[in-house]
């Protein structure tokens, strides 16, 4: 083989190994087109809160989810009722940490779909956390799924209504439908 076409080959390979060491494309979630809610269970009644907001972006390489951040605001977190609402936000200690936060360091793929494996910000505390969920190919791509969250194990309170007789259950599911768009 001749140089100049040794050359041209090494030169192409070098081109796709750097291709393929660095992000192809970071995504952005449209807030207009994503919803979150989260779920649980009280002595009384079953429960919904929608997230009004949902930001975040994701990664990828080579074709392939490689990381991502979801980040919510408390005060987006609504729930229909004002009482809910504060004493949601209160166990939350929205007041002194108003964000929660999801950062997928290492995302795979799955036969299943994918799995995000990072850490999860919230009350101020940092917990590993591992999230399965499903993703359209496309643009936009949609990314589907949900998990199940022990309010204890996160170290937030159980809320709490009439001196304790209410009171909220430790599984909390939150089921999250995001549109990833191509960040401009």
């Amino acid at each position: 083989m001749t140089t100049p076409i040794r050359l041209f080959l090494s030169l192409g390979l070098l081109g796709l190994l750097v291709v393929a060491a660095s992000p192809e494309a970071r995504m952005t979630f449209s807030p207009e087109e994503s919803t979150m809610t989260i779920s649980g269970t009280s002595t009384i009644h079953d429960w919904t809160c929608d997230v009004e907001s949902v930001a975040g972006w994701a990664e990828t390489n080579a074709g392939a989810y490689a990381s991502g951040k979801v980040t919510v605001q408390v005060s987006d977190i609504e729930c229909g009722k004002r009482i809910m609402n504060r004493k949601l936000k209160d166990a939350l200690e929205g007041e002194d940490f108003p964000e929660i936060s999801f950062t997928a360091s290492t995302i795979t793929g799955a036969d299943e779909g994918w799995m995000a494996e990072g850490e999860l910000t919230v009350a101020g505390k940092v917990h590993p956390l591992t999230v399965v969920f499903a993703a359209s190919e496309g643009n936009p791509s949609k990314i589907t799924g949900e998990v199940e969250l022990s309010l204890e194990a996160l170290g937030v309170d159980r809320p709490t209504a009439v001196l304790g007789t209410i009171k909220t259950g430790n599984l909390v599911t939150v089921r999250f439908d995001v549109t990833a768009k191509p960040a401009s």
